[in-house]
């Protein structure tokens, strides 16, 4: 397939607020604002928790994907048009915090372009530090000749899912 053993590499990073996101700062606000309005001191309280778990879901997400060390387990022949199953091999090398939601996408070129049908997402619900985990996907090859794989793409959602990190 063409892919050699060892690291494999990820792709940028970017942090981006989804709509679920967008909706809840601007209710929280909407408490924020109601609060310094009526001087109530529960509805701080509330602005408070409320932007408190906002926080804390963007901590985790950003925190989520870092420490993870991705290794390809090939198979030793693959053919045109057929599909095959290849496995990630996923250890999360951080020692005190797990990984929570995580989407994983390969990427498989034929000549330097993506090819017509890309490898599945693997989800990852949950890795413990520490944890070595082997997920398998499928893949088929479009061409005939050497196929690439790389890089991969990691996408973290801490829940509630406020904001995405991939």
């Amino acid at each position: 397939v063409g892919a050699k053993p060892g690291p494999v590499p990820v792709i940028s990073r970017k942090f981006r607020m989804n709509w679920r996101g967008a909706v809840y700062l601007v209710l929280s606000f909407a408490v924020g604002f109601a609060a310094a309005v009526k001087g109530n001191n529960l509805l701080f309280i509330v602005f408070s928790t409320l932007l408190g778990v906002f926080a804390a879901s963007v901590v985790f997400t950003l925190l989520g994907p870092r420490g993870l060390e991705f290794a390809r387990l090939l198979p030793e022949a693959a053919f045109a048009y057929t599909p095959f199953t290849y496995g990630l091999r996923i250890r999360n090398r951080k020692r005190l915090l797990p990984a929570f939601g995580l989407r994983v996408e390969d990427r498989l070129t034929h000549d330097g372009r993506l090819a017509a049908i890309q490898p599945v997402p693997i989800w990852i619900p949950f890795a413990l530090p520490g944890e070595k985990l082997r997920a398998t996907t499928t893949a088929a090859a479009t061409q005939r000749g050497p196929a690439r794989f790389g890089p991969i793409t990691i996408t973290s959602e801490f829940p509630p899912g406020l904001v995405t990190y991939s």
